[in-house]
Order: structure tokens, then sequence, then C-alpha cells
């Protein structure tokens, strides 16, 4: 690969990530069973397959054979470690931290790709540099704020056709920086419900950032919502990037053991939709008021009409990453409180 071939060194670095990643096999033996050895990149390379360190090692050798400065991380949680007496490392993950010339560093998986920084999956862990060459160096990495907020005025016709603006602000793990930057189109891939694919006439990049992304949204929808005699149906639009990627559509009654949180983060949305005079909301929902709050986070759910105007207001803060058995209940409330179809998809009635 040529560096004329790529625009940037972080954009010469996801690709060199990409082949590693796609094309080099993962074999997922722990340390402990190597002998705590790893072999050298050209192994791994001849051999066509590696460890997550032994992947690391050949993706550092690749970045600096294109002039990128790039060296082995290990990053373990804070709780196995002390500045004082060392620690234990039952859970540890390699990864591989680049410094290309737009960006301080960069955290990259040599096992598979991402749309983000990994610097934002790093949280409340400590991250060693596994460079011989140097002096051991230690860094905590701070929790960041992971928050997406979407805003948006809609106007539904007589014909419940609909237009109007939405607006999206992603920070944090969330933000897919790298994939916006490959391709500024899969911005529109971003939203799910019935705001998606052709009914996103235009999408803008207002901001393009490392640790925050703000897109504007053109809503432009030329066939009707899905009705059954006079009743219409309308899916809220939600970030896929948020709460909903994590997969816990389902949670068990009961458990026995701690559950762990992907990330922290802050998900809301402030919807305002401009009915025509025949039309009504038939499924109203009280705000949860006061908003359902505990210890680890908080959800609140409102949707509501006055006169021609329907308000959605939706959001949901997670600030622990791990829930204890004891809280479990409470946070199952919570999430079954967000999921709830009901308060996801509006049902309106035509009076005409």
């Amino acid at each position: 690969m040529q560096e004329k071939d790529v625009g940037d060194d972080i954009d010469l670095a996801l690709k060199i990530q990409e082949i590693v990643a796609n094309d080099i096999n993962y074999y997922p033996v722990p340390l402990s069973y190597s002998g705590y050895k790893a072999r050298t990149a050209i192994e791994v390379f001849n051999s066509n397959g590696g460890t997550q360190l032994e992947k690391s090692i050949l993706l550092v050798a690749l970045l600096r054979e294109s002039g990128i400065n790039a060296e082995v991380v290990m990053a373990t949680p804070n709780l196995f470690f002390n500045d004082s007496i060392g620690g234990i490392f039952p859970e540890n993950q390699f990864l591989v931290q680049a410094n290309p010339r737009e960006t301080k560093q960069l955290y990259l998986s040599a096992t598979h790709i991402s749309s983000q920084n990994q610097i934002y999956n790093l949280g409340g862990k400590t991250v060693f540099a596994l460079n011989p060459e140097k002096p051991l160096r230690i860094e905590k990495i701070e929790d960041v704020d992971n928050k997406i907020k979407l805003t948006g005025d809609l106007k539904f016709e007589d014909s419940l056709k609909f237009k109007g603006q939405i607006k999206l602000v992603i920070s944090g793990e969330p933000n897919p920086w790298f994939r916006i930057k490959k391709d500024s189109a899969s911005a529109k891939k971003l939203l799910s419900g019935d705001i998606s694919g052709k009914g996103i006439k235009k999408s803008g990049i207002n901001n393009l950032g490392q640790l925050r992304t703000e897109i504007s949204y053109t809503i432009e929808k030329n066939s009707p919502m899905n009705n059954q005699k006079d009743y219409s149906f309308f899916t809220l639009p939600s970030c896929k990037q948020g709460i909903d990627s994590w997969h816990m559509n389902y949670l068990l009654d009961n458990r026995n053991s701690s559950l762990q949180i992907p990330t922290l983060i802050s998900e809301s949305y402030d919807i305002t939709i401009q009915l025509p005079e025949n039309v009504n909301l038939i499924n109203p929902v009280e705000k949860t008021e006061p908003e359902l709050k505990n210890d680890f986070g908080s959800v609140l759910v409102g949707i509501s009409q006055n006169g021609n105007e329907v308000r959605i207001i939706r959001s949901i803060e997670i600030s622990q990453k791990e829930i204890p058995v004891s809280s479990y209940k409470e946070f199952k409330e919570m999430m079954d409180l967000w999921n709830e179809r009901q308060f996801r998809k509006l049902v309106f009635k035509s009076t005409y």
C-alpha cells in the first residue's frame, strides 16, 4: 500500500487496520497458554494469524513502516491496578496507540474495526505502553461524556405525508467519527424509525470532530404513513448509535451476578409535530414525573398534544457501568420503560 493512496495519516492508519483486522486470522488464545510470549510481526504475517497481542504487534510494524509512530498498549480495569504495588491482570486488552499527524493519540483494535477512536471505550482503565525501547508509561483513562441529542420539528399534511428538520449531536464513544470521515453519506444511515432512508431528502455535516459531530437532516416523505382505516401509525426516529445498539430490548426478571454496561451515556429526544386540523393523537403519555431516577441513572418519557402540536420527550442517562444484583430490578424497570414500544410509536386518528 502506498501512502499516496490515502488523504492523510488517519485514513492510512484505518486502511492498514482494516487489512490486519479482516484479513489476518484471530486466535483468541489466553497469554497464559502461550507462556506469556508473543511471536514477531513477520511470524504472525507469514502464518496469517495470531492472538490479540500478536496482531497488535503486526499492526504496529505496518504502521511504523508507513511512517506513522505506533506502539502496543495493554489496558486493564483500574480495579486490578495500584500505583504503589502494581497489580494483577486477569483481564487484559491489547490495542495499538498510533500518533498520526492530525491528532495526538489514536487507539485502534487489531482484531476488529470500529467507527470511533477506541480511547472512548477505555474509561476506568489503566493503559500500559509496551515499548521495550522506552521506559514504561502508565496512563489512567477517564470516562468522557457520551451523549446523543436529537431535536426535530416536523409538519404533517392532510394526507399524513410530512416534512421538517432534524438535528443530531453525538459526542464521545457513540460518535461514528471514522465512518463519517470516510463516507459523509453514511450520516443518513444513523437514524431509524419512519424518518430514515428515502425520507431523508438531505443531510449536512455541520461539525465533524473526534469528540463531537453535529448533523442536520432535511426530511421530506412523500408517501403517507402506515394506516388502517382511519388510524395512522408513526414510528419515532432514534439514533442507531445509542442504547438500542446494545440489544438490551429484553432483560431477564432476575440475575445472580452483576450486569456490565457497555458505556456511560446520556441519550435524549425532543420532537415537535404540527398536525392538520382533522388529525388527533390517540396515545398520549403523561410524563414520568418525577422522572424515574436512581443511583445509576434516570429515564423520562412524555408524549402530549396541545392544540395541533404534539411534543415527544424521551431521555435516559446511565451513569454506572456495573449494575449490582441488589439494584438489578430497578435497572430493569428503567430499561423496560425506555424500551416500551408504545412510547416509540404514535397513533393518529383522522376525523374527516
